[in-house]
This record gives C-alpha cells, sequence and structure tokens, in this order.
C-alpha cells in the first residue's frame, strides 16, 4: 500500500557490478545520498545472500539499473514474500517508509528472475534509491528441487511442488 506526492528524477547506468552502475552514474552527475547507496551495496549484496542464496558479488557477469532521487510527502509501506511480480521476479523482502521533504527510510528487496537467469534488487536510502538486475554467468534454479523416480510396473508419478 501506499500513498506519495513526489517529484523525482531518474538516471540509468549499466556496469558490470551494482557498484560500477552507480560509480557510472555519479560520473555524469552529482546526485544527492549516492554515496550512502555505494557505500550501502555490500548491505545489499548480503541480504541477496541471505534471503535467496546468491552471492550477486561474485555470480554477477553484469549489472543495469535506475537511480532515483525524490521529494516528496507519503508513507509507503510493502511485504514481498516470493511472489512473482509483473516482470517474473520472485521478489522477497520489506519496504516502510515516512517521508516529509525528505527521510531516512531504509528498504532492501531482491528477487531471482524465474528463468534462473538475473536477480533483481531494489534498495532505497533516504530518498535515494536503485532498481537493479544483475545478470547471473551461469542460471539458478529456484524453488525445491526433486527429481522424478520411477518404479518398475508402477505409474510414473511427479512429486514436484506445483
Amino acid at each position: 500500500a501506499e500513498g506519495f506526492g513526489m517529484m523525482h528524477k531518474d538516471y540509468v547506468s549499466h556496469g558490470s557490478t551494482l557498484v560500477e552502475v552507480l560509480e557510472n552514474i555519479r560520473a555524469v552527475d552529482p546526485v544527492p545520498g549516492l554515496d550512502d547507496l555505494v557505500a550501502a551495496v555490500p548491505d545489499a549484496i548480503a541480504a541477496v545472500l541471505t534471503e535467496l542464496d546468491i552471492d550477486i558479488g561474485t555470480e554477477g557477469a553484469e549489472a543495469e539499473g535506475v537511480v532515483s532521487v525524490f521529494v516528496g510527502v507519503g508513507i509507503t509501506a510493502g511485504l514481498y514474500i516470493g511472489w512473482l511480480d509483473t516482470k517474473g521476479y520472485a521478489m522477497v523482502g520489506v519496504e516502510g517508509q515516512c517521508a516529509s521533504a525528505t527521510s531516512l527510510g531504509l528498504s532492501v528487496r531482491a528477487g531471482l528472475h524465474e528463468s534462473g537467469e538475473a536477480v533483481r534488487v531494489v534498495m532505497w536510502l533516504g530518498n535515494t534509491g536503485y532498481d537493479a538486475v544483475v545478470k547471473l554467468r551461469s542460471p539458478r534454479r529456484q524453488g525445491p528441487q526433486t527429481e522424478l523416480v520411477e518404479v518398475p510396473g508402477a505409474p510414473l508419478v511427479d512429486h514436484r511442488a506445483p
């Protein structure tokens, strides 16, 4: 749920890592709060490792993203429990922030794409945030994995979770 009124500016970049994406934006324009985001990237990488068991610092092949800066008033809240979003990412994490002109909320959520080929990371720190996609060197599988077992004389039954 959210209610918000704001003005914002977006910056698009790409690079081989999340830090490089943010550094490339810094080289183009001074962005308020960007240094704080760069400093918080290890926290985002740790959150992805904890929630998804994927180390995007070493398993990432390239990254692209959008950095947004906003000024506004409002309240946001969100709980991401692994359902696929509209872009095919099973996002997990918590979002919560109260903003009035400037704010100091931290929000991190991440999700593995249904193809297993990319991880989406969204992080907000204050009024500056990014939404990035890290393409993985090798695809990862989601969810519990089981194998089909054939028993002679019995029908083949798929016991994997739907």
